[in-house]
Parts: C-alpha cells; structure tokens; sequence
C-alpha cells in the first residue's frame, strides 16, 4: 500500500484549480477519501504543513474551512512526530520507528483539532508562521551575502566559479555525518537526551534516518543557493522538513520547482515525486 505525502499546494489545489472543474474536484476528493478507507493508500502529514495550511485562512476562510475537512479526514491519525521527536525517538529505537510510535498521541492530536477549529487560534498560528518563514528568509539571504563578501564579492552577487567550488564540496567534500552529529548535539543542548547517548555513536542514514534526510536536503539548498544563486523563499524550512519525513512515506507529491530541484540532487530513488497531474490521473480523474 502507497504511503503518500501532500505539500500545502496539493491540498489547495483539490480544493481549488484553474485546470480542474469544480466536478472533477469534487470527484477527486471523493476518491482520495475512498481510497483511504478501501486501504488502497494511505496519507501523511506533519504539523508544519498544517501551519502552512492554517495561513490559507486569512485570505480564504471558507477555502481553508474546504482544505481543514479534507486533511483530517484523510490524514486520520497518521500525523508524523514532528522532527526533534522523530530524531530522539530514532535515536533510542535504533533507527526507522514502526507505526504507530512514528505518530503524534491521540491527545495531542485532539488539541492540534481543536486548534485548527479555533479561530483565534488560527490566526494567531498563521501570522506566528508567516513571521517565522520571513524570519527564516532573511537570516538565510544575510548569510549568504556574508558568505559571498568572505569571497570577494563587492555587489553582494556570487563570485565567479563560485558553482564548481560548490559543485565539488557537495560531491566530495561536504561533511554529511558531520552535520548529522551537530542536529543530534543540539539535542543534548535542550535537554532531550543525555550526552552519553552520542558517546562514540557514528550517525549513518540507518541509524538516524529523518536527520539524515532532513541534513542532506539542507545541503542540498546550500549547493543551489550559494552555489547557482538560487531564490532563497520562505518555505525553505518546510520544505527541509518535509524531506525529512520521507523514510515515512514512498511518494512525495509537489509541484513545487525548487522543491523538486533540491530534491533532485538527493532523493536517488527512495521515493517517487508525483506532480498533481499523477495524483488526479492515480484517482482517476482525467
């Protein structure tokens, strides 16, 4: 049985789109609900994707009202750990988490319901992740302008040849075990887990497989962003975060370009990317 991933976009676009019919839509929805309970796939998600979600409400309230509906009711209890969980929980376990230890409690699901029903809430959560996502920009875009003056830069703009300096760190220099580790001593740093619990621990993608995952896309965005220029965009850390779910899930779709950029330097088959194209013609919309 598939194990799907939606971006906020996906969930959006069943709601609404210019290339579909209301009718189709409609359909679409149906069937993805179906399906869920046919047990012919099932569906994940992570709260920073409900964040991004919630945002939808300012704008829209009766279309995020539309998307809130359809993500509780095919998503059910299969809401991912969030990332530092899901590293602590990998730690202990040895590596990949069987359900349903890989999942938020019935509790704590209880109040993220309650939450997406409260309207104060929802504001307050959507302006809280839109200023996070501002926030994450521009302390990504002030790096890199640093990172470019340390080069020589004098317009703020890449040096020459600064992409095959990055082209090779990324394919033989940079330290992914390395960077792994450092994640997993910020655990220790806010108290999740005792230090003797790295004492001569080796990080590998078995072992530690959603930092893994999570490190190497960041990597990822490093080659892209400083290396060819890239857009740096406020999603990058959702986007980070949802490639840090993948050991959880078998096909990712998004339509999102840098997204699939990034993760096209990464992925090396372990999961398949579908557009929402795929998604509507896997239910059978045409």
């Amino acid at each position: 049985m598939p194990t799907l991933f939606l971006d906020t976009h996906m969930w959006s676009y069943l709601v609404e789109s210019k290339k579909y019919s209301d009718d189709q839509l409609r359909q679409a929805r149906e069937r993805l609900v179906e399906g869920v309970k046919r047990g012919d796939w099932e569906i994940v998600c992570s709260l920073p994707v409900l964040q991004e979600i919630i945002r939808v409400y300012r704008n829209d309230p009766q279309k995020y009202e539309a998307i809130k509906g359809l993500v509780f009711k095919t998503v059910g209890h299969r809401w991912l750990l969030d990332l530092k969980q899901r590293y602590v929980a990998e730690l202990y376990n040895g590596g990949l988490l069987l359900p349903p230890g890989i999942y938020i409690n019935r509790e704590k699901r209880k109040q993220i319901e309650r939450l997406a029903n409260n309207k104060k809430d929802v504001i307050d959560v959507g302006d809280i992740t839109y200023k996070e996502g501002l926030d994450f920009k521009a302390g990504q875009e002030d790096a890199r302008k640093k990172v470019f003056a340390d080069l020589g830069s004098a317009d703020g703009k890449a040096p020459k040849k600064i992409a095959q300096a990055y082209e090779k760190w990324f394919a033989n220099d940079r330290d992914l075990e390395g960077w792994v580790l450092n994640v997993l001593e910020g655990g220790v740093a806010r108290k999740l887990f005792p230090a003797a619990k790295l004492k001569e621990f080796a990080p590998t993608e078995a072992n530690s497989p959603s930092t893994w995952e999570y490190v190497d896309f960041r990597q990822a965005k490093v080659l892209l962003e400083l290396g060819y220029g890239r857009a740096i965009k406020e999603s990058d850390g959702i986007d980070a975060d949802m490639y840090g779910c993948s050991p959880y899930y078998g096909i990712l779709v998004t339509d999102d370009k840098g997204l699939r950029e990034t993760a096209s330097h990464v992925v090396n088959g372990k999961f398949e990317l579908y557009g929402f194209e795929q998604l509507m013609q896997m239910l059978g919309i045409k």
